[in-house]
C-alpha cells in the first residue's frame, strides 16, 4: 500500500480535487468560480463546452461570471446548469442546489386573475341568475308575439270583392263613357315617279315627252 508520507497537505488536496471535480466545485467561493475551476481543470475551452452541451456560449459565460441578468428564464437556466455539470462530471443536483442558493429568483409567481372575487360572484349569483331568466323570457315572448302577428295577416279570401258593375263590364258612370271610334286614315296614294327626261331617254331609248313613243313602248312590252 502506497504511503502519503512526506507529501504536503496542499498537494494531497490538489490531487483529490483533480480526481473528484465535484469536491473542487464545492470548495470554491462562489458558484461561478467553482464552474470555472472545474472547466479549467478538465482542459476544455468555453467553445468546446458550448459545442458539447449545445448551450450558447454567452449563457455558459454568464454562469461562470455570476451574471444572472443575462440568463433566460429560471427553467432554462437550471437546464443549462445541469448540462454544464454533466459535461464536467460534476454532481448535477449539487450544482443545481448551489445555483438556486446564490442566484436570485426573478421569476414572477402565478397570481389569481384580476377581476371579481369568487365570493362576490357567489354572493351575487341569485341576482345574476334572475337577470338571465328575465332576458330569456323577454326574448321568448318577443318571438311568440312576432309569430302571432304573422299568422294574423289578412287571408286572400278576406280581400274586398270587386263591385258587380266592374265585374260585368257595365260602366254606367258618364265619366267613363267612351266616344265613337275614330275613322281610319285615308289610304295614301303612291306618288308619281320623278322622271329625268334626258336620263330616262338615255336608259330606255324612249322619250317620255313623246306620247306615241310611250304607247309603242307599252305595246311592245
Amino acid at each position: 500500500m502506497a504511503s502519503n508520507a512526506g507529501i504536503a497537505p496542499d498537494a494531497l488536496k490538489t490531487h483529490a480535487d483533480a480526481a473528484d471535480p465535484t469536491a473542487a466545485f464545492a470548495d470554491a467561493a462562489t458558484f461561478g468560480e467553482g464552474l470555472r475551476h472545474a472547466r479549467e481543470r478538465s482542459g476544455k475551452s468555453m467553445a468546446e463546452l458550448a459545442a458539447e452541451t449545445k448551450v450558447h456560449r454567452r449563457f455558459l459565460t454568464a454562469l461562470e461570471q455570476g451574471d444572472w441578468s443575462s440568463l433566460p428564464s429560471r427553467v432554462f437556466a437550471l437546464g443549462y446548469v445541469r448540462a454544464y455539470a454533466s459535461a464536467l462530471a460534476l454532481d448535477e443536483q449539487l450544482a443545481v442546489e448551489r445555483f438556486k442558493r446564490e442566484s436570485p429568483d426573478t421569476s414572477v409567481p402565478l397570481k389569481a386573475p384580476i377581476g371579481i372575487a369568487f365570493e362576490d360572484v357567489r354572493r351575487h349569483s341569485p341576482r345574476i341568475v334572475a337577470g338571465i331568466a328575465v332576458v330569456a323570457v323577454a326574448v321568448i315572448g318577443w318571438n311568440v308575439f312576432q309569430r302571432i302577428n304573422l299568422r294574423q295577416i289578412a287571408h286572400p279570401s278576406d280581400i274586398a270583392v270587386a263591385p258587380k258593375t266592374w265585374a260585368s263590364g257595365d260602366m254606367t258612370d258618364p265619366r267613363f263613357a267612351l266616344s265613337a271610334p275614330m275613322a281610319a286614315p285615308p289610304d295614301q296614294t303612291t306618288p308619281a315617279p320623278y322622271i329625268t327626261r334626258g336620263l330616262e331617254a338615255e336608259l330606255t331609248g324612249v322619250d317620255p315627252a313623246d306620247p306615241a313613243a310611250l304607247a309603242a313602248a307599252a305595246a311592245n312590252a
